[in-house]
This record gives structure tokens, C-alpha cells and sequence, in this order.
């Protein structure tokens, strides 16, 4: 509903917010950008491109004419993380009040945290890099189950398990990225425009806040600053 309602303010302010629209080829100019689905294009002078590394690196968005060698270098240089979430609701909180982690040492799914500020009777499970890579074809939530019921010394009875495993989405094809050992120069060179076209996201973050949240927003703040005229406010159309 938040989203929704996001989407209508947008549209007050002359905008307009088209979901489920799935972007398969971008087509560019040193003017002009043209973003092509199954059934329709949208043209524009200028993009933000936020697509995840993951994304990227599958070059599974195509880009015509193809991004500049360095860019591309960029893209491959930087890595995408692998992470399982579970998501565990109960009845009732069998918890301390002031439960905040849990680490499950050595277990399937390591790390247990509640959704705070939310008082709701739910734990969270996480696992990341190879912990999540071992859960590939496994049931996930079974493996967060047995870990925290390891981790607390009596066996858990969960109402609904939630799993998320990112991995497998293909709109994301991984959690978040990180960089590799002599990679920071990369995540400078993923945010760099390309003529019309400008990326924002996590991975373009490359004031160490790549792989949060606020640096997404932050990234999509300094894109939408490039697109504005230098020297001053933009001018509106009489």
C-alpha cells in the first residue's frame, strides 16, 4: 500500500510510475535513451540505470549500443552476494524481551535476529556466502528451524515460514554486492554516466556504504543530481 501510495503522489507531481514493466534492452545515443520491453518502449533525453550488479553481470538487460569497455570491466570486476533470509513467525514470543542476535554457531543458517522496532513474534534467519551456497536445493526454512532450535536448546515450532532466497530471483540474481581484493576502483567507475545514461544503486556506492540500504538511496540522490543543468535550478517550461 505504501508503494501504491507512492506511485500516486508521483503521478500528482507529473509523473507517472509504470509497474511490471520489465525492461529487456536499452537503447542509447549521445542524446536520447530508449528503454524497450516485451510490448512497448519508453523514450526519454536521459536514464537512471538501477539495475543490481547481478543483473548486470548477466547481461541480462541489453544495452545497444554495448557499454564502454570500462564500465563493462567494472561490472566485472565487483562481486554479488549470496544470502538466504528466513523469515520464522510464532504464536507468541518465547523469547527475552531484550533478544536482539542470536548466533547459531556452526549451524546450516548461523544468524538470528528479531525485526526490530517491529514487536511482532517473529525471528529472522540469515545466511550468507557459502553457508548460503550449501542451502542451494535444500529446504531452507527446515535448516533455519533445526539451527535455532540448536542454538536455544529446545525445538522450535514456527506458525509460517518465509524464504528469500535472492540468488534465484532473476529481477535480482544475488543479495548485494561486495568488492574483491583490489576492486574499490570499480564501484567509482560503475557510478560514472555513460552520455545519457546515469547508474545509481548499492553496488555504485564508493563511499563504503555499498551493500545498505541508505547507500541505495544515496546513490539514487546523486544521480538525480547529475541530471540536472549545471550552474543552477532547471528551468521549468512555460
Amino acid at each position: 500500500m505504501a508503494g501504491l501510495a507512492a506511485a500516486r503522489e508521483l503521478e500528482l507531481r507529473g509523473l507517472r510510475v509504470e509497474l511490471g514493466a520489465r525492461v529487456r534492452e536499452i537503447r542509447w545515443t549521445r542524446s536520447s535513451v530508449q528503454a524497450q520491453t516485451e510490448d512497448r518502449a519508453w523514450e526519454g533525453a536521459r536514464a537512471i540505470v538501477t539495475l543490481p550488479l547481478g543483473v548486470l553481470q548477466a547481461r541480462a538487460v541489453r544495452f545497444v549500443p554495448p557499454l564502454p569497455r570500462r564500465k563493462e570491466a567494472a561490472i566485472d570486476a565487483l562481486s554479488m552476494g549470496a544470502v538466504v533470509k528466513v523469515a520464522l513467525l510464532f504464536e507468541r514470543p518465547w523469547w527475552p524481551r531484550d533478544l536482539a542476535f542470536l548466533h547459531a554457531h556452526g549451524q546450516p543458517v548461523p544468524t538470528f535476529w528479531r525485526p526490530l522496532p517491529s514487536r511482532a513474534p517473529a525471528i529472522i534467519g540469515w545466511a550468507a556466502s557459502r553457508n548460503a551456497e550449501a542451502l542451494r536445493g535444500k529446504d531452507a526454512a527446515a535448516a533455519a528451524v533445526k539451527s535455532l532450535s540448536k542454538a536455544v536448546g529446545r525445538r522450535v515450532r514456527p506458525l509460517r515460514a518465509l524464504t528469500f532466497d535472492w540468488q534465484n530471483d532473476e529481477l535480482s540474481l544475488g543479495a548485494y554486492s561486495w568488492v574483491p581484493v583490489g576492486a574499490l576502483k570499480a564501484q567509482r567507475a560503475l557510478a560514472e554516466a555513460v552520455g545519457p545514461l546515469h547508474f545509481a544503486g548499492e553496488a555504485t556506492h564508493f563511499e563504503g556504504a555499498c551493500a545498505t540500504v541508505h547507500g541505495a538511496i544515496e546513490t539514487g540522490i546523486r544521480a538525480a543530481r547529475e541530471l540536472q543543468p549545471k550552474g543552477g535550478r532547471q528551468r521549468r517550461s512555460s
